[in-house]
């Protein structure tokens, strides 16, 4: 059995946002009190409105904010949409 840190370690969160979101400003939040119980897990945050994110705003435009889990090797991603909790990210985490 894989401990559970070794999971976390190849854990990789990406945060997709834009300006003036107040779910945005909550998940935000959620994220960051994740992280700091789970402070190995790398971590980005994409503006979908920025340079370079055209792919990102077709995606999620309506959408945000999104929340992409993944293992570093890239090889499954998890979703989670619009309102979640740190809680929702844990339990998310633990399906990679």
């Amino acid at each position: 059995m894989v401990h559970p840190s070794l999971i976390l370690r190849s854990l990789r969160l990406t945060l997709f946002t834009k300006s003036n979101c107040g779910l945005c400003i909550t998940a935000k939040e959620a994220v960051a009190n994740f992280r700091k119980a789970n402070n190995e897990i790398q971590y980005n945050e994409v503006d979908i409105f920025g340079p370079g994110n055209e792919k990102w705003h077709d995606a999620y435009v309506f959408d945000v904010p999104v929340l992409h889990l993944e293992k570093n090797n890239g090889s499954k991603i998890l979703k989670l949409m619009h309102r979640f909790t740190e809680d929702d990210i844990a339990s998310k985490a633990k399906e990679i």
